[in-house]
């Protein structure tokens, strides 16, 4: 009997732009080959079982694309005309809803406006029903099933279908009144850059709503990040070649996969108890609650929780704490509590680039440039040695 050709899937990964790197590592791990990063996207060809994967497991990635077509040009008749030859009757079937999303990445008088593109394939999609007297599918502007993609440059369009459906940052998990909420896929963003394993202990004293914490206990336990996302969230989950069986042994994988506990402790503090039991209810509904120590403490009376480990947060500036009359002072004695008390431990921050960052007064081992949302941030990495870096080196070297 003749084995059945494994299908190859060519895929964008789209994230912050900062972040392509992080997403290419990710998606080296994960099987994915012929990775490229480009400009807030991250492309890539993989396999039916790695797509099914990536989807499950992958952290930091913002949103999933399977391209179906590349068409070489910025005319819109000629792009009708092609859109046409897609054979869309055989990812869509009739009762499944849809809508065409555009991004535009030049606009001009000379060229087509994103309505006009999106009506376009949309016409194309209903066309290829037509043809085969099939009922078309009704277009949905709120909750479509599944989502077309068109992504449009003076170089031409590339069509693709939102496979990933909701952001993948939206985990589920984190229902906040937290005046800044840190998205998810930054959070894991940081774990990576911060090369946290889950093989150490890991702090975080200003929790916030928790989702630094809550992913770093995904980290630890080797738990996909969408595991909990509910039956019909993906777009992939609409798409007339769904491999049901599939999707079902790679979800049944991976919770087998997942550890008991971390291996090492995971600790989260902050000085508002509102905040604290908002990230006890997050971490609840994560089903990770278990595995994070959690505690209402002042950080300038915290004390490393263990010898060594790995503290990251998100530290507070004036659009999120209006309550901070002194950012300066602030910034300064968070650098000299973090000196005195976290010898041993290596120390993340995620800081305003308008904050007064300089007072913090530690020498960075790294640095990247990111954004939280829009704020544009900076992520520094301290190294907390006992005495000086160079008998420190001078230990490690006996």
């Amino acid at each position: 009997m003749k084995q059945k050709e494994d299908k190859t899937y060519h895929m964008v990964a789209t994230c912050p732009d900062e972040l392509t790197e992080v997403v290419a590592k990710e998606l080296e791990n994960c099987g994915a080959e012929n990775i490229r990063t480009k400009y807030r996207a991250v492309t890539f060809l993989t396999n039916e079982n790695n797509y099914y994967k990536c989807h499950l497991k992958l952290r930091t990635a913002s949103s999933l694309l399977r391209v179906i077509a590349k068409i070489n040009s910025i005319n819109l008749h000629h792009l009708e005309k092609e859109a046409k030859k897609i054979q869309w009757t055989n990812f869509i079937v009739p009762n499944k809803s849809f809508r065409v999303d555009v991004s535009m990445a030049d606009k001009g008088k000379d060229l087509p406006s994103s309505n006009a593109i999106s009506r376009a394939i949309r016409i194309a999609v209903e066309h290829a029903f037509y043809d085969q007297k099939l009922k078309k599918p009704n277009v949905s502007i709120k909750e479509p099933n599944i989502i077309i993609h068109a992504f449009f440059s003076r170089k031409g369009t590339v069509i693709s279908f939102n496979t990933s459906g909701r952001s993948l940052h939206k985990r589920g998990y984190r229902h906040t009144s937290h005046p800044a909420p840190l998205q998810e896929t930054v959070a894991a963003s940081l774990l990576q850059l911060c090369q946290y394993s889950g093989s150490e202990a890991f702090y975080d004293p200003m929790c916030g709503s928790g989702t630094i914490a809550i992913e770093a206990a995904y980290l630890a336990l080797n738990k996909s990040s969408q595991i909990h996302r509910k039956k019909g969230l993906f777009g992939f989950e609409h798409l007339k070649d769904f491999n049901t069986q599939l999707w079902r042994d790679t979800q049944e994988e991976a919770r087998t996969e997942k550890r008991e506990s971390p291996p090492q402790k995971i600790y989260a503090s902050d000085i508002n108890p509102i905040y604290l039991d908002e990230t006890k209810q997050n971490a609840l509904r994560a089903r990770v609650e278990k595995n994070i120590d959690f505690k209402c403490c002042d950080f300038f009376k915290s004390t490393k929780p263990e010898p060594s480990g790995v503290l990251v947060c998100n530290l507070p500036y004036g659009k999120r704490l209006n309550e901070i009359k002194n950012l300066e002072e602030f910034y300064k004695n968070v650098g000299d509590h973090l000196k005195k008390n976290f010898t041993g431990w290596k120390a993340c921050l995620l800081v305003d680039e308008e904050s007064p960052w300089k007072k913090i007064g530690l020498r960075t081992s790294k640095k990247f440039n990111l954004k939280n949302g829009s704020i544009k941030s900076k992520f520094f990495i301290y190294d907390l040695y006992e005495g000086s870096k160079k008998i420190k080196k001078e230990n490690d070297q006996k």
